[in-house]
């Protein structure tokens, strides 16, 4: 009780930072992912974005999220 105001919340109110922290890593796919999207030349810069793109990437597996977001990348040029 004593720590409470130095802590901070924990029931989730900031849902913004907790959107950020998915995206920067939410699972092992995703990261997997990211990882091979990197080794492929592309930035961090350009990978979040597409990720935001991709509908429910965080429920698909790293092949399928690199697919997508090969897709993404393509519409772009």
């Amino acid at each position: 009780m004593e720590l409470k105001d130095k802590v901070g919340s924990i029931g989730g109110d900031d849902v913004g930072s907790f959107a950020d922290a998915a995206l920067s890593g939410g699972s092992a796919a995703v990261d997997e992912a990211i990882e091979a999207l990197c080794a492929l030349g592309y930035s961090n810069s350009e990978i979040m974005p597409a990720l935001k793109q991709i509908p429910n990437y965080t429920e698909l597996t790293s092949e399928a999220i690199i697919k997508q977001a090969l897709k993404v990348f393509a519409g772009r040029k």
